[in-house]
């Protein structure tokens, strides 16, 4: 997706925090531009290998039929990368420049 509306940005922070809270997080801190998303939670997480496959719809912490956040994430983003450092899980998509 070239551009995000507001629509679209509204979702992908939804996906993020549901799937922060459902991996345990107690906060969640949210910080939007108009190039990127980031997304930073104190939740259990997943390794990056795990985020690679989840990236591509391979994998999920979830249960069965509840695993499409990441993907769908993902896939609205021009790229999106996954850290973890101190207990910390910091997701941020890029998006293409809004004129």
């Amino acid at each position: 997706m070239d551009r995000q509306n507001g629509a679209d940005v509204a979702r992908l922070i939804e996906e993020l925090a549901l799937n922060a809270e459902s991996a345990g997080a107690r906060r969640i801190d949210i910080t939007l531009t108009a190039e990127t998303l980031t997304v930073e939670d104190d939740g259990s997480g997943m390794t990056s290998g795990e985020f690679a496959l989840a990236k591509k719809g391979l994998f999920t912490t979830k249960g069965a039929n509840k695993g499409k956040g990441i993907k769908l994430v993902c896939d609205s983003c021009k790229s999106a990368e996954m850290s973890r450092t101190d207990g910390k899980t910091v997701i941020k998509c890029v998006f293409s420049r809004i004129p």
